[in-house]
């Protein structure tokens, strides 16, 4: 129950980290050239007077934007904080006729949707009006299109355009996919980002690392559409000062948020907790849960570095410890049969020789350790232990056997005649 409590809270923090920052701002600076475009400075009555002869508005479908990036890395998180920098109001359109504004539109796809039911969301969502003070007054035919399901996506198309135009909608926001493609449905992907494409506003859509693999497989025509304007987050990098400072400020969030139920320096524990991790938000959280309902069961009221390092090689994270040890090896050149864990699209050359050269170094000092630790007598392992190293079983193999030397046993009669044995049963073979 506390371990939930805590890992609820932790995942209610958004810390604009600077790569966070610079996807904003790409977001932002598309939804502004789309608004400044459609949506020049003219007076009510000339937008009233489109709005009620949409036919005359020419919408042309665009490319749309894939955010892409590893399960966890706060893809939803960073959408949802975009719709907050720009939240919804209204302007006044005509004298007594208020109209909805709002700059983002987001959408998340649910669990077993279509792209009907996806639509339907849309139009539902473009038919609220909303007063200054967020009070819903529906009148009776917004109430009645509710009401009405999709049926013909296509023949709905113009109720959805025409309600994204009159919200001053500058980019749809369309997140979790990953529900769409539980089975490898790329095919439904494909037709549910093409149908959002034709609503007008620039398409944005949040895509794990594996779909996109499976986008890539179509044909030429819809990986244009598709996936020519790549966003790509990456987990911090700590060889990066602005990025290790963002992820030591995330840290500090972390305890803000814990009030006491966690402690470790944000500073000193930052290399840390971020190898543990990767750098990816939703593995920290639930790491930082396991090892608080540990310290909770142990009559402790806080979750020290000891209670961390026994959630790292608890039971209850060892798929998400594969996953890390597995992309570290990946940055360092290993080869990956996991589509999900391999980035789709190139790295800046800059991001990448950053990237290497922490997790080189990483490695470099994993195999020192292992090294030494391998040199140790039981004695000095023991002691080594004691002071909080790692260790394993000294002198065992991960296979279980004794790496130590080999002891020959001593030659007698018994073994000899046994020797003689095992050597004719082989020449009688």
């Amino acid at each position: 129950m506390a371990a939930s409590t805590l890992l609820c809270g932790l995942e209610s923090i958004f810390v604009a980290t600077p790569p966070g920052i610079r996807v904003i701002r790409r977001i932002v600076d598309v939804a502004a050239t789309y608004s400044r475009a459609v949506f020049p400075e003219v007076d009510p009555r000339s937008f009233m007077a489109q709005l009620y002869d949409f036919e005359s508005v020419k919408l042309a479908p665009r490319p749309a934007i894939c955010l892409t990036g590893l399960a966890g890395s706060g893809k939803s998180a960073l959408l949802k904080a975009v719709t907050r920098l720009l939240p919804d109001t209204e302007c006044e359109g005509h004298p007594g006729q208020p109209l909805p504004l709002r700059s983002f539109l987001y959408l998340a796809v649910k669990e077993h949707d279509t792209e009907a039911a996806i639509f339907n969301s849309l139009r539902e969502s473009t038919a609220r009006w909303r007063d200054p003070a967020h009070t819903a007054h529906v009148s009776l035919s917004n109430e009645a299109v509710r009401r009405k399901r999709v049926g013909s996506v296509s023949g709905e198309m113009p109720v959805a355009q025409r309600g994204v135009f009159r919200d001053g909608v500058s980019a749809i926001l369309l997140d979790e996919l990953q529900f769409l493609a539980q089975s490898g449905a790329t095919t439904r992907v494909t037709k549910t980002l093409l149908l959002h494409t034709y609503l007008g506003p620039p398409l944005l859509y949040a895509a794990n690392y594996d779909m996109v693999h499976g986008l890539a497989k179509r044909a030429q025509q819809y990986r244009d559409r598709l996936l020519s304007n790549p966003l790509v987050m990456l987990p911090d990098c700590l060889e990066c000062a602005d990025e290790l400072a963002g992820w030591t400020e995330y840290l500090g969030e972390i305890l803000r948020v814990a009030n006491g139920g966690l402690a470790f320096d944000q500073t000193k524990d930052a290399e840390l907790l971020h190898r543990y991790s990767f750098g990816l938000r939703r593995k920290l959280q639930l790491l930082l849960s396991i090892a608080y309902g540990r310290a909770r069961e142990s009559g402790k009221s806080c979750a020290h570095l000891g209670d961390i390092d026994w959630a790292y090689k608890s039971t209850h994270y060892q798929i998400h410890r594969a996953d890390v040890e597995e992309l570290a090896g990946i940055e360092v050149g290993a080869t990956s049969r996991r589509s999900d864990l391999v980035c789709p699209f190139e790295v800046e050359e800059r991001v990448k020789a950053a990237r290497l050269r922490l997790y080189r170094t990483r490695l470099r000092e994993e195999t020192d350790q292992r090294v030494v630790v391998a040199a140790m007598n039981p004695l000095e392992a023991k002691e080594y232990a004691s002071a909080g190293g790692a260790v394993g079983k000294v002198g065992v193999a991960p296979n279980g056997r004794s790496s130590g030397p080999r002891v020959k046993k001593p030659v007698s009669a018994t073994s000899l005649s046994e020797g003689r044995q095992r050597f004719k049963r082989g020449r009688e073979r």
